[in-house]
């Protein structure tokens, strides 16, 4: 039984569609990871931190605004590896999850393993990264980790005055310079007085009969 005239576009139309679909490219797949041990991770990071995170923005380089990395900006609370004297530390990661970008949200502590080196830290999805309330096993093998401690800026000498401030002026000393002239201006009227009372003397007993 053949098909009647009408039914010739519907079919040729079909066909057109079912082709279109088979030749649409199959996307990319999704991130794929294989978890490393504790151990390793720890091992092959270039930090291992716990940090809170205080601001998530685009990429910006040289050329621009980069569309598919994160900036991640972390306050350090403790450290396991690196970041001895960083108490804030920035990182990227890509923003996409098909290209094992890690999302982080704001406001949340994590536990975190880096890439790359200091000034230039990367984190993939296919880390150990991992929000702190699901690290307890991560945290028992690491152990209690160290305090990050920026280093401070270098003291005056307490001894020395500040620049632009006027020292004080201090009072002379009892017994300086001040009063050594003194004594000195009135030391010869003193030795003059024994004498005239020596001379005085001579002259009264001198006109007693």
């Amino acid at each position: 039984m053949s098909h009647p005239r009408h039914f010739a576009p519907l079919l040729g139309l079909s066909a057109a569609v079912l082709a279109a679909a088979l030749s649409v490219t199959t996307p990319a797949s999704a991130c794929s990871c294989v978890f490393p041990t504790i151990e390793a991770a720890r091992e092959d990071a270039s930090a291992v931190f716990e940090g809170r995170v205080v601001a998530i923005k685009p990429l910006v380089t040289d050329a621009g605004p980069a569309a598919d990395k994160q900036q991640v900006t972390f306050a350090v609370v403790r450290t396991w590896k690196g970041l001895d004297r960083e108490e804030r530390v920035d990182i990227v990661t890509n923003s996409s999850s098909s290209l094992c970008g890690y999302t982080f949200a704001s406001d949340t502590s994590y536990l975190v393993y880096t890439e790359g080196q200091p000034g230039a830290l990367s984190v993939s999805a296919c880390s150990r990264t991992r929000p702190l309330a699901d690290a307890a096993e991560d945290l028992t093998s690491l152990g209690a980790g160290a305090t990050p401690v920026a280093p401070s800026p270098k003291t005056a000498d307490a001894g020395a005055p500040d620049a632009g401030t006027p020292s004080a002026v201090k009072p002379p000393r009892a017994g300086g310079c001040a009063s050594s002239r003194a004594q000195a201006s009135l030391a010869p009227w003193l030795l003059a007085v024994p004498a005239l009372v020596l001379a005085r003397r001579r002259r009264r007993r001198a006109k007693q009969p």
